[in-house]
């Protein structure tokens, strides 16, 4: 009986491959648990929000006069702007914050300690997305959960996103004709090693569009993997601040890293396809990439300081603001997808 010969080369572009997918699938699970915890936080701050509002309840409920004519109020639908309470029965059930407030207003309005209650405003008619979203807070993002106070960058979710991005692209090269072929045909790393030793000049043959409008919305979108995932970069703004200006250039070094693999690295288009071997290679890619990619990035964030934000303060309308910020952000749109969040997603409160 006869035994077919496994072809080496096939080999290792199968592990390769298998590999990437399964980090994929890891960063799919790790999503799912964090999303698992979010609900259960969410659930026990529902029950704790209940707890309090019982023993709110209560507490006025044992109250006369005042307390009886604000219940009477509410079965009625009316509108109290001012309802004064003892301030002993009211400070246990408030936190010290919403305490403090209150004797300001109290301070203002000369009623002793006063609750408003603004029927209007408590009705929710946003959409779901928006419904927690704070309201110029710097500290606070779109996410309502708490944020994360680590200063540390986050490089383990970096390298998954960054992979998971190398993992499509292989992906669709798998669908061209002559990657499938390079496959078929010689060593491993003898034909990787001669890809990269084709690398000369400054021009490969693409088209316009690929070489200086798609590398560098791909710079960009990798640029915003770095950002996304550093604490201290995230919440910078556009502008002539150091800070800003060092967050972005940490975002042009990532991005460089990630070019270089994807054009010679070690799970790169010369090792699975064999790049150089069928066609030319040059240094435009290496260069154009991280450089315009960054200016693009940059230019995505003065959009978003001075044309996204102007829009979020000028209308309440959710389909306007998820569009303005889309469009004019798109690489900033696929890196929110690549971390599993809303494509409208920021890192910083809707202003």
């Amino acid at each position: 009986m006869s035994h077919s010969k496994i072809n080496p080369k096939v080999g290792m572009h199968f592990a390769l491959v298998s590999i990437l997918s399964l980090l994929v699938c890891s960063q799919t699970v790790l999503a799912q648990d964090n999303g698992s915890r979010e609900i259960s936080s969410l659930v026990q701050s529902s029950e704790r929000s209940k707890v309090e509002s019982e023993t709110l309840a209560e507490t006025i409920s044992g109250d006369n006069g005042d307390a009886q004519k604000l219940a009477q109020e509410v079965d009625t639908g009316k509108k109290t702007q001012h309802t004064e309470l003892p301030p002993e029965n009211l400070a246990s059930t408030l936190p010290a914050s919403d305490i403090g407030a209150k004797k300001e207003n109290a301070q203002e309005t000369g009623c002793g300690f006063c609750i408003d209650y603004d029927f209007k405003s408590a009705l929710n008619d946003q959409p779901a997305p928006f419904r927690n979203l704070p309201q110029n807070n710097e500290n606070a993002a779109d996410d309502p959960q708490p944020p994360d106070t680590s200063t540390d960058f986050r490089w383990g979710p970096a390298i998954r996103q960054s992979l998971i991005f190398l993992g499509i692209q292989h992906g669709y090269g798998l669908t061209q004709p002559k990657t499938r072929s390079a496959l078929k045909h010689g060593a491993f790393f003898r034909d990787y090693a001669d890809s990269v030793k084709a690398f000369r000049g400054w021009d490969d043959g693409g088209k316009f569009f690929t070489n200086y409008i798609a590398h560098p919305m791909q710079g960009s979108f990798t640029g915003f993997i770095q950002i996304q995932n550093d604490p201290k970069g995230m919440k910078q703004r556009f502008g002539k601040s150091k800070d800003y200006w060092n967050s972005r250039m940490k975002a042009l070094a990532w991005s460089a890293a990630w070019s270089t693999q994807w054009e010679i690295g070690p799970i790169s288009q010369s090792s699975i396809g064999n790049v150089g071997l069928y066609g030319k290679q040059g240094y435009v890619d290496l260069v154009i990439t991280p450089t315009v990619g960054t200016a693009l990035l940059v230019a995505e964030d003065a959009l978003d300081r001075y044309f996204v934000e102007s829009i979020e303060r000028s209308t309440r309308n959710f389909w306007i603001t998820i569009f303005s910020r889309m469009l004019l952000n798109p690489t900033r749109t696929m890196a929110n997808l690549i971390r599993f969040k809303e494509p409208w997603y920021r890192d910083r409160p809707r202003r």
